[in-house]
């Protein structure tokens, strides 16, 4: 492949794995354990470093800063107190700010496929990968 091609090919690929990170990240904090196979909330138990994290951390109020504070990153984090932590991020808006961006980013992966000009199977195959990747629930 040319850098042209390249470059377009990367146009797709970037923002789909963007879009991916971002679900990943949303799953590993709210994502029910008998569906992601990991248990409830191991992700803010690990003081993983997300974007859904930062975002709630700028909007939540006094109390919900300190529940984030208090909670993220302690590995013995009750399942209480990581159902606290969940209720901070959904009611700061972080979590419907991240949709908001993953879904932002799988229209740029759509947009470039549209550049790319592809057609037939392996554009549908395209296709319902990004529709996978912005809909999964493991």
């Amino acid at each position: 492949l040319d850098a042209e091609a390249v470059d377009a090919w990367a146009a797709v690929g970037v923002p789909l794995g963007i879009a991916f990170q971002m679900r990943d990240d949303v799953l590993g904090a709210l994502g029910a354990p008998e569906t992601t196979g990991k248990p409830a909330g191991d992700d803010l138990r690990e003081g993983k470093r997300t974007l859904l994290l930062s975002l709630a951390l700028d909007r939540a109020d006094a109390a919900g800063r300190d529940v984030l504070v208090d909670t993220v990153g302690v590995g013995s984090a009750s399942p209480a107190e990581i159902a606290a932590v969940v209720e901070v991020l959904s009611a700061s808006g972080a979590v419907e700010a991240v949709e908001i961006q993953i879904h932002d980013y799988a229209q740029r992966a759509r947009d470039a496929l549209d550049a790319l000009a592809m057609d037939g199977p392996h554009r549908s195959r395209l296709e319902g990968l990004i529709e996978a990747t912005i809909s999964r629930t493991a």
